[in-house]
């Protein structure tokens, strides 16, 4: 989606499109960093098979993450954020519901505060606002 933003600009005027495009070629990087590492790793024989509970975790954060993309233009970006996050702790095997309810409120609230008033970046506001 970076690429078909109009405004990349540079290092010293970033545009819109610049930011974005910088994290995810770092994220491109470390992930392709990592996969070596494990497909390294598994072919030394240090890993063992992964753990059926593991992969569950493992592809309900894939999917968590998938069904965060529409919902975060339909639902809007703060209650999808809050969403995101709440389920993402409690894939992660986050104990009782007080620790990751408040992180999931803290991250939109952080993000309302870093991109809707610090940046004044509006984020998209979904159907109920």
């Amino acid at each position: 989606f970076v690429w078909q933003m109009d405004d990349f600009g540079s290092v010293t005027e970033p545009g819109a499109a610049f930011f974005p495009g910088v994290l995810g070629a770092l994220g491109l990087v470390v992930s392709l960093k990592v996969l070596y590492s494990s497909v390294r790793a598994d072919t030394a024989g240090k890993t063992g098979t992964i753990p059926r509970d593991g992969l569950m975790r493992f592809w309900a954060y894939v999917v968590v993450s998938l069904i965060f993309i529409p919902v975060f233009e339909t639902l809007g970006a703060y209650i999808a954020i809050f969403a995101l996050v709440l389920a993402l702790n409690k894939i992660l095997g986050s104990k009782g519901w007080l620790q990751p309810f408040t992180l999931a409120a803290a991250s939109a609230v952080i993000a309302y505060e870093l991109f809707y008033v610090a940046l004044e970046v509006p984020l998209p506001r979904g159907i109920f606002f």
